[in-house]
């Protein structure tokens, strides 16, 4: 499993973006290898095939855990048992490359933040405000129509991810959450170039930006 990384006090992880510069990223090219061993039941690969993935599985999962679950450690816990269901379902999982590892991962990730949003609902808020501080939230934290229209933001990208083909959506995924350039992504998903990925991934995002303007405007 992963190791943990050291507690900082009051750290915040950014939110998700790509980084073209980021030396990592392109080691995510290397997940074939590391699958077929981790698959054989070797640990270090299993570890080291985790490892590649911490970084945007942090920033996927800060962005979609509740407030309550954003802190440093707790970040930390989803992406330990994300990656411990993700190694639980190994055997099922059918490798295509790069993207399709991700969109594995992500899905769990998905369904694990459902799962941490369903609970607080049913537990309630932590703390209720006094009456004489109904004025606004502790500073830092999201006020629940913030933090409901973010959640439906979330929603309505998902949505209309869905709408993409699945190879585009895989291109568009490497490129927004891996930080992936397009030269590392026209291989894998099978595009004659650079440019034509480039391309493709432009269109997609077009694609889901007018899917969500459409959700948005109740159409």
């Amino acid at each position: 499993m992963i190791p943990r990384k050291p507690a900082r006090a009051g750290s915040v992880l950014p939110p998700v973006a790509p980084s073209d510069s980021d030396d990592g990223a392109a080691r995510l090219l290397e997940t074939s290898a590391l699958l077929a061993r981790a698959k054989a039941g070797e640990a270090a690969a299993r570890e080291g095939l985790f490892l590649r993935y911490r970084h945007p599985l942090e920033r996927f999962l800060h962005g979609r855990l509740p407030p309550s679950a954003r802190s440093f450690l707790d970040t930390e816990d989803a992406v330990q048992e994300v990656s411990r269901r993700a190694l639980a379902a190994l055997p099922r999982f059918e490798y295509r490359g790069t993207g399709s590892f991700w969109s594995f991962l992500r899905a769990i990730a998905r369904r694990y933040a459902d799962e941490v949003y369903r609970r607080q609902s049913r537990r309630g808020p932590d703390a209720v405000l006094q009456d004489d501080s109904s004025e606004a939230p502790p500073s830092g934290e999201a006020t629940p129509s913030a933090e409901a229209a973010a959640r439906e933001e979330y929603r309505a990208f998902e949505t209309a991810l869905a709408g993409i083909p699945g190879r585009e959506r895989e291109a568009l995924l490497m490129r927004l959450e891996l930080g992936l350039d397009y030269a590392s992504i026209a291989t894998p998903c099978g595009y004659p170039s650079p440019d034509a990925a480039r391309m493709a991934i432009r269109r997609a995002m077009v694609r889901v930006a007018r899917a969500m303007s459409r959700g948005s405007l109740g159409t």
